[in-house]
């Protein structure tokens, strides 16, 4: 970050300019918070690469600037979200496995102590679960 600071130069025209006073180029501020965001020593990253159909890098570039975002920052978001909904289903399909075993071994609970259970909620002598 140190290194970025020495780079940055705020203006007055609401850009920043990057790089040493006789090559500095404008920069909009979300990128430079976009750039800082993701310099951080707490957050490494490394790098990969993607092909991408010319359809869905159009898509994405014209998201990017209507969200003001850099394409990077699209793609970690999607991939997190992919990712967090891939590992809820393999936990669903962990615990799936594990109830059919539970059937399979005859581990049962009557449907009738079930209902009892259920009419119980709410009243002062509330039935403990069926085991």
């Amino acid at each position: 970050m140190d290194v970025l600071r020495r780079f940055i130069h705020p203006g007055g025209n609401g850009l920043v300019t990057t790089g040493p006073a006789w090559g500095r180029a404008p920069v909009n501020r979300a990128s430079v918070y976009n750039a800082v965001h993701y310099i951080r020593e707490e957050n490494p990253m490394g790098m990969t690469s993607v092909r991408v159909p010319d359809d869905m890098l159009s898509r994405l570039e014209s998201t990017a600037a209507r969200l003001r975002r850099s394409k990077g920052w699209i793609i970690n978001d999607a991939l997190r979200e992919y990712l967090e909904r891939e590992e809820r289903r393999v936990q669903r399909l962990a615990e799936t496995r594990q109830a059919l075993g539970e059937v399979d071994a005859g581990d049962l609970v009557e449907g009738d102590e079930v209902l009892a259970w259920l009419d119980s909620w709410g009243v002062p002598d509330e039935h403990e679960a069926p085991r």
